[in-house]
């Protein structure tokens, strides 16, 4: 029997997120042509991109970037760049996962410990790319005991006691797991280390691990004495940007059904020899530039180019598809645990919907910094964040920043860091 033929024009289908990136890329590309009114080439220092690269990779003046060799010097070794050292600790987690934990060799004996924890597929190393103006530096010649903590799924955590990256099991998890697993395991191995209590300073997705990890584990107020949140990224609301609003319904979908039991797909985050992003903000400059102001809200003029090659070498440093969904998933101030489905949830949760994270668990002071030129965190819904949270002790728009400028803007320690090390005096060592 034939079927009804419909009439009409087709129901709209999302373009595929890879294949609308691909779209978007060339289309940048096209338009670099020389005397173009676009194009712009913001210089950068080769010598101090060089100095991140271990001995036997290879550069080539008019291509930095040799396909063959591409190795960027990992966590200790980026520290000796600023004349310090730094240990690499082995963290096991409850659940079996292998991590790296970093400490910055501490100036004095009996100092107070202070707990990193980066954003998503970010790095130990994006907190040292500029040396003596990064945080960590500052607060380690400052006499704190610098921790820089790694999760699951990263280059520093593709171990575990029984599965292996090949395993679609080892893949299974999101920033859920991050704030109830890998955060814990960090906090008790500094404890156990300095018997000490800390604090805790996070950037983007950093703050919703911390924050579900005092959520669902609430006994952990009594091992930190502050937390300082930049970009926030938790109970907020982000602005989809011209490039994300494009990919996104192509994206999710997408992640959803893709089996993380094929290499191929479970390694599309990792970290490699040859980094992508770099040769395209080396070589294409202004393509670089334009998705990050697509995506992230950069202004061309306050970024230092150089600073932003040495970032993109440590990205993206790995996670899960299950982890990018997620982080999607609470973009609308609604700062839930896991979506499973409908089926899914009443499975797991006994509900039709996922169960909202207790942020009044929180209950040590916090401290939030966050930019009004964030796409990524919009200062309209910091309020939603703020109220979640009982023992706000201070809230703060930084004038003009984005998403990466808590990492890169040049005026940092003026205006960001000098405060923070302000409320670090005034709680530290509180309880």
């Amino acid at each position: 029997m034939l079927s009804k033929l419909q009439i009409g024009p087709r129901p709209y289908q999302p373009p595929s997120a890879l294949l609308t990136l691909f779209q978007i890329f060339i289309l940048l590309l096209l338009v670099q042509k020389e005397n173009s009114l676009f194009l712009y080439r913001p210089p950068f220092d080769q010598d101090y991109l060089e100095m991140f690269l271990e001995p036997d990779a290879e550069i080539y003046r008019n291509f930095p970037i040799s396909p063959t060799a591409w190795h960027v010097k990992e966590t200790v070794e980026v520290l000796k760049l600023w004349g310090k050292s730094g240990e690499e600790h082995t963290i096991t987690t409850e659940d079996g996962y292998i991590l790296s934990l970093f400490r910055i060799t501490p100036l004095k004996e009996k100092a107070t410990p202070v707990l990193f924890l980066h954003g998503l597929l970010a790095a130990p190393e994006t907190w040292l790319i500029r040396g003596k103006e990064d945080l960590a530096i500052i607060l380690n010649e400052e006499g704190y005991d610098v921790w820089l903590g790694c999760y699951r799924g990263s280059n520093y955590g593709r171990r575990h006691v029984n599965l292996t990256t090949a395993n679609e099991k080892f893949w299974d998890f999101s920033f859920h797991e991050h704030g109830l697993y890998d955060a814990p395991a960090m906090i008790d191995h500094i404890y156990r280390e300095t018997n000490q209590g800390m604090a805790v300073i996070a950037h983007s997705m950093g703050n919703a691990v911390f924050m579900s990890m005092l959520a669902l584990r609430p006994e952990y107020n009594n091992m930190v004495y502050v937390f300082v949140g930049m970009a926030p990224y938790a109970v907020a609301r982000f602005q989809f940007s011209p490039l994300v609003h494009t990919l996104l319904p192509g994206l999710v979908p997408l992640l959803r059904n893709i089996n993380t039991n094929t290499l191929k797909y479970a390694d599309l985050y990792t970290r490699r020899k040859l980094n992508p992003l770099v040769v395209v903000c080396a070589i294409a400059r202004w393509t670089c530039l334009t998705t990050l102001q697509f995506s992230q809200g950069v202004d061309f003029k306050e970024i230092d180019w150089t600073y932003v090659l040495v970032l993109a070498a440590y990205f993206p440093s790995g996670t899960s598809n299950k982890n990018i969904v997620h982080i999607i998933s609470i973009g609308n101030a609604q700062f839930r645990q896991y979506d499973y489905g409908t089926t899914g949830n009443l499975a797991r949760y006994k509900s039709r919907t996922p169960p909202v994270y207790n942020l009044t668990n929180v209950r040590i002071p916090v401290s939030l910094y966050y930019g009004d030129n964030d796409m990524g965190v919009l200062v309209s819904g910091m309020k939603a964040q703020v109220k979640a949270l009982p023992n706000v002790i201070k809230s703060t728009v930084v004038k003009g920043y984005n998403h990466p400028d808590f990492l890169l803007d040049k005026n940092s320690r003026r205006l960001l860091y000098n405060p923070i090390l302000e409320d670090l005096k005034t709680y530290v060592g509180t309880k």
